[in-house]
């Protein structure tokens, strides 16, 4: 015989009832564990055409990684559409909507693959809540109502939604760790490296931007192009101090040329070409005066243009990046009030003083350009530009003047 006692009844049903509402919520954090999202970065390379020049990058859902039968989801950002009301003049204007589209991964993988850009998947070390979030945010953004978002090439382009999406699920545990200076890359010797390849996109670029683009940035605001996010989102941690990127695999190899890796050694062709260019105005203007001044007519045109577009630019569109741009002072619009006296140096005429003096304010405005470099708080890097254009305009202010003493004798 023993001398233990036979629990109550009342107990015995408490204890069971304990026992399954412990099994249910173990089952309950077993399921939300399960059904958590496995979270990658897929980051694709350089294409060739000139809007793929600076690759381009999406965040993949893959809901069920352990089923065969679950599809995964690629969440881009990088959609537009070409048949949106005024979409070409929105863009000019800098109010262009962009959209996030979400495809199944392979669908969307495949245009990459067809045109040879490659493309890597970083997964991440993602909670299970963190990593719901985030699926639960982008389904919400990809519908239809909530997908468009005006886009900016540098502050809010398709790179960027993909970090503010994960500093979003991370709480701001992303930006925290991103806000230190990078390695004094500026928003000009990125998109001007990436253009390169096509000479025109990369000019273009560099003759536009203005001292916006040349401020130092945060490893925060260089992640607007996709390597750099890849190569940043590789050095950070969780909150639980392990590296957030727990692995990296290659989708689709690269079969294309990378992008560059430096800026383009591009002053010493700027400075040969303005000094050969003001020395052949400057022969020509005395043994060829009508062939001359046919050149030189076009030269002016042509830095009248430009000055009047960049300063139409600043004043009519949204493009911030181009305000306050110092080479309107290389290509004035004051070029326009020269081209008369071209037209009278090909009749075989002689301009009026006006001419002349018309010439030198052109000529002292390129060099207002040159000495603003001087100058602390003006950081515009267009030193190329002031090396082509300043000899040109001073060769032909001297040829101008020089051509114009006789005639006044």
């Amino acid at each position: 015989m023993t001398n233990e006692q036979t629990p109550p009844v009342g107990f015995i049903r408490l204890h069971s009832i304990c026992m399954l509402l412990l099994a249910a919520l173990a089952l309950l954090m077993s399921s939300a564990s399960l059904a958590a999202p496995r979270v990658g970065v897929v980051t694709m390379g350089p294409g060739d055409e000139y809007w793929a020049r600076f690759g381009h990058d999406a965040i993949l859902i893959d809901d069920r990684a352990d089923d065969p039968a679950s599809v995964p989801i690629l969440y881009n950002f990088g959609y537009f559409d070409l048949d949106e009301p005024g979409f070409f003049l929105h863009f000019i204007q800098g109010h262009a909507n962009y959209q996030l589209v979400a495809l199944p991964a392979s669908e969307d993988l495949a245009q990459y693959a067809a045109a040879g850009r490659g493309a890597v998947v970083q997964w991440l070390d993602l909670t299970p809540d963190q990593a719901t979030k985030l699926q639960r945010r982008l389904e919400w953004n990809a519908r239809p109502e909530n997908a468009r978002y005006p886009y900016d090439y540098f502050t809010n382009d398709c790179t960027t939604r993909v970090r503010d999406a994960l500093d979003y699920a991370l709480d701001g545990q992303l930006r925290a760790q991103m806000i230190t200076p990078s390695h004094g890359l500026t928003y000009r010797s990125e998109a001007v490296r990436l253009g390169a390849p096509e000479w025109w996109l990369g000019l273009s670029m560099h003759f536009a931007l203005g001292p916006y683009a040349d401020r130092p940035l945060s490893l925060w605001d260089e992640a607007f192009i996709p390597s750099r996010l890849h190569d940043t989102l590789a050095t950070l941690h969780t909150s639980r101090g392990t590296p957030l990127v727990i692995g990296e695999q290659t989708l689709l190899p690269q079969r294309l040329p990378p992008a560059p890796t430096d800026f383009p050694a591009w002053r010493v062709w700027f400075v040969a070409a303005g000094l050969l260019v003001a020395a052949l105005f400057l022969f020509g203007a005395r043994i060829a005066p009508r062939t001359t001044a046919l050149f030189a007519g076009g030269y002016w045109l042509a830095c009248a243009l430009l000055g009047t577009g960049l300063l139409a630019i600043w004043a009519c569109t949204a493009h911030v990046a181009i305000y306050g741009n110092e080479n309107i002072l290389l290509t004035s619009p004051l070029c326009f009030a020269l081209l008369p006296g071209a037209w009278a140096r090909l009749r075989g005429r002689t301009p009026g003083r006006w001419h002349a003096r018309i010439l030198l304010l052109v000529a002292i405005s390129a060099g207002i350009a040159l000495f603003l470099k001087f100058l602390p708080f003006r950081i515009q890097r267009n030193g190329d530009w002031i090396a082509l254009f300043l000899p040109i305009h001073l060769a032909l202010a001297y040829a101008g003047r020089a051509r114009q003493a006789p005639a006044h004798a």
